[in-house]
């Protein structure tokens, strides 16, 4: 089978889009990747890229600030359908497979004038992650946006899909839409395989950084709504009880400037790396130099029912977990064992958590490996049956 997947930003970013088109390819598919670059000068066409392609487009950058408000006002709609209905004229795919909402909409519309099946592919509920992005607190920025058509249109969006993949079961349970087959709805986790993370060559200079330190470790986008705020709030108290805790975060977003300036009132900044965005293959490195990792997200619909990359990528290299009591990624401790879990934004219980660890590195030891032994058994391999069922019953029909 051909398949069109759809993303609407550059590729390679994600790694879950690259799991899934690489399984598929594996699985005899042929798959054509669609990506955009936003005011990208990036070379246009099909290109090679392991073992399947990649279909670069270029837009203007305004339309990515049109994005927002794609439910109002079609600018975002008007360039990016132009460039789809030219890479399906020119790839003509069996299937289109869509991932995320924002791009989502126009191509289902698209697909239903040209008769297309489609699989929408949703890694996360958009709606409820805008209401906590920073730049969407402003009343009137929420009223131009419309977040109430957010919702309407996420769930247009899973009416109208052939087929919806979610990453957890809990977020299969959370869709209120009266779906006509349950059955089209699909559970594919955001897991990973050991050898994706183990693979990246180990740089000696940055372990070497943070060397002699009791090094706490943070990575993936540091927005505020992911609890990065809290872990310095914490720091005070820890520099007492642990006076060698280092704190490195890997990672950025638009509210760095807040953090940065957080830790220097209260005065922690000596205390912390802000290592900016760094690519996927220094994971490893930093990680090697951890002795905590840590994922302590505010509680909202979308992190209740969501698994960060993040807490798969620390079972990868062995390491014991402090996360916060959001639904899934407290169940996922439990069932693997690989960490401590606080209540969300209780500075009180996350800064026990770091000292029992500190106190007994027998413990962390211990959880660092119940968290590699599970990612043994539940990874990407066996946890992406799920999407290959899906295109295994469209192929025999």
């Amino acid at each position: 089978m051909r398949i069109g997947m759809i993303l609407d930003k550059e590729f390679p970013t994600d790694p879950r889009v690259e799991r899934e088109a690489t399984t598929l390819s594996e699985a005899g598919h042929e798959v054509i990747l669609f990506n955009v670059s936003f005011g990208s000068n990036r070379d246009l066409g099909i290109f090679d890229y392991s073992n399947f392609k990649v279909y670069h487009v270029n837009v203007p950058k305004f339309v990515f600030k049109w994005s927002a408000l794609i439910f109002k006002v079609p600018v975002y709609n008007y360039f990016i359908l132009a460039k789809i209905r030219q890479f399906i004229d020119e790839v003509k795919p069996d299937i289109l497979h869509v991932h995320d909402m924002v791009i989502s909409w126009p191509t289902l519309k698209l697909a239903k004038e040209l008769n297309l099946k489609t699989v929408v592919d949703l890694h996360e509920n958009r709606p409820v992650i805008m209401r906590e992005y920073g730049g969407f607190k402003n009343p009137i920025k929420r009223w131009l946006i419309g977040l109430k058509k957010w919702d309407f249109f996420q769930n247009e969006i899973i009416k109208q899909a052939d087929e919806v993949i979610v990453v957890t079961e809990l977020a299969k349970k959370a869709i209120s839409v009266d779906i006509k087959n349950p059955e089209a709805i699909h559970v594919v986790p955001n897991t990973l395989n050991p050898e994706d993370v183990l693979n990246s060559p180990l740089d000696q200079q940055i372990t070497d950084r943070f060397k002699g330190k009791f090094n706490l470790f943070y990575f993936g986008d540091t927005g505020l709504r992911r609890g990065t705020d809290l872990i310095i709030y914490s720091l005070p108290r820890l520099v007492k009880i642990i006076p060698n805790i280092h704190l490195i975060m890997v990672g950025n977003s638009s509210e760095d400037v807040k953090l940065r300036k957080l830790a220097k009132k209260l005065k922690v900044a000596s205390y912390i790396s802000f290592e900016g965005y760094q690519g996927i293959q220094k994971f490893r490195s930093y990680g090697a130099a951890a002795d905590v990792c840590l994922s302590p997200l505010t509680r909202n619909k979308h992190h209740d029912t969501t698994y960060a990359n993040k807490l798969f990528q620390y079972m990868a290299i062995e390491k014991a977990q402090v996360v916060s009591n959001c639904t899934a990624q407290k169940d996922l401790m439990e069932k693997s064992g690989a960490g401590l879990v606080f209540n969300a934004r209780s500075t009180k219980e996350f800064i026990d958590c770091v000292e029992r660890l500190f106190l007994y590195p027998s413990l962390a030891k211990e959880l660092g490996q119940n968290g590699r032994a599970y990612l043994e058994k539940y990874n990407w391999k066996n946890q992406s049956e799920n999407l290959l069922e899906i295109y295994s019953d469209r192929t025999s029909k």
